[in-house]
């Protein structure tokens, strides 16, 4: 049977701790490269998405991306560092009577200021959900093949 090269698969998937999506595009190429994008914490697992595409295709340009966005329960939160932003807070108020100016230095002034306020993603445990994001990996890389299949036909 005649394999078409160019495809497409999107698979999303809903877990406890959030959604995963795997898109895979695969072109024409005479030997297989596969390409693959990860989110940050799943680095150490290309090997295992590159070894899940090359169990199922053999040649091919294979682009990989992997999204997971963290449910709102593990949100991202704001960390404020209060000594950097007194020190700001100083500093701007010499500062500004050094220069003979006058006014009120602002909280939003403050906060602004650079490492004052860090927006801090939660820890995922890529080793527990793992099992739950190669299972999507796996359906994307079966519908890759079903619609390599079919365009071939």
């Amino acid at each position: 049977m005649i394999h078409s090269m160019t495809a497409f698969a999107r698979v999303e998937r809903s877990l406890d701790a959030g959604t995963a999506v795997c898109e895979i595009r695969s072109v024409n190429s005479k030997n297989l490269d596969v390409v693959v994008r990860l989110p940050q914490g799943f680095v150490d697992k290309e090997e295992a998405v590159k070894k899940a595409v090359g169990s199922r295709i053999s040649r091919g340009r294979v682009d990989v991306a992997l999204t997971f966005e963290g449910t709102k329960l593990s949100a991202n939160t704001w960390v404020v560092d209060p000594d950097l932003a007194v020190g700001y807070h100083e500093s701007l108020c010499s500062l500004r009577d050094r220069l003979g100016l006058n006014g009120s230095i602002d909280i939003g002034l403050v906060a602004s200021a650079p490492g004052v306020m860090k927006l801090v993603q939660p820890l995922i445990d890529v080793e527990a959900i793992w099992p739950d994001i190669y299972a999507c990996i796996e359906e994307a890389v079966d519908a890759l093949c079903t619609m390599r299949a079919h365009e071939g036909a």
